[in-house]
């Protein structure tokens, strides 16, 4: 059997964006934007500790204004700055707008002088998820894939899934039609809040 990844959320920013080794560099290929963002506004807020990278932060939203979030997580917190426009991920490509209080987000940018994140746009995060196992059952436009603890998940199909085979990285012809019992598969997607995901895009490892 093969090995399931274990990805950290830090990891899994990387593997939507397309930028991580091995099998999660093809999750979200092309996702990042090249758009230009010349505003600049300012905020007191505490810098990230040095031993972190200054180019990342994740957390929850706990305040947003229309160009920026206040991101809360353990570390403390920190605003990140959202370029206009089409620049977030959450399942699509979406403004700043389709973010909620409450959610979580991963961004990666320049950090600002003022201790802010200004995130590259096509680099903000909303509620991504990941998940390797089994396929232990189908269900109307989805399915539930075991993990290797034996913990279940409800996974539902986005209307932008993608289906990929693992080695090659190449479309499987067959689709959804591809996902059988017994499948080993991994994906990222869209964490629910009920704890399901809807995938956006599977690989089959076999």
């Amino acid at each position: 059997m093969r090995p399931f990844l274990k990805v950290s959320r830090r990891s899994l920013i990387g593997s939507l964006a397309g930028a991580t080794i091995g099998v999660m560099s093809f999750a979200y290929p092309g996702l990042a934007r090249v758009i230009t963002n010349d505003s600049r506004s300012r905020a007191a807020v505490p810098t990230p500790a040095e031993d972190k990278d200054p180019t990342f932060w994740s957390g929850r939203v706990t305040a947003k204004t229309a160009d920026h979030l206040t991101v809360t997580s353990a570390e403390g917190t920190r605003i990140v700055r959202v370029a206009p426009g089409p620049t977030v991920w959450k399942e699509f490509d979406v403004s700043i707008d389709a973010i909620e209080i409450g959610d979580s987000v991963m961004a990666k940018g320049e950090p600002q002088a003022d201790g802010s994140l200004l995130a590259r746009p096509g680099w903000v995060f909303v509620n991504g998820g990941q998940w390797d196992g089994t396929i232990s059952a189908l269900r109307p436009g989805g399915l539930t894939v075991r993990r290797h603890d034996g913990v279940d998940r409800v996974i539902a199909f986005s209307s932008r899934l993608q289906v990929i085979t693992a080695a090659k990285q190449r479309p499987v012809a067959a689709g959804v039609g591809a996902l059988t019992v017994g499948r080993q598969i991994g994906m990222v997607g869209l964490g629910l809040p009920d704890r399901s995901l809807r995938a956006t895009r599977i690989w089959i490892y076999r």
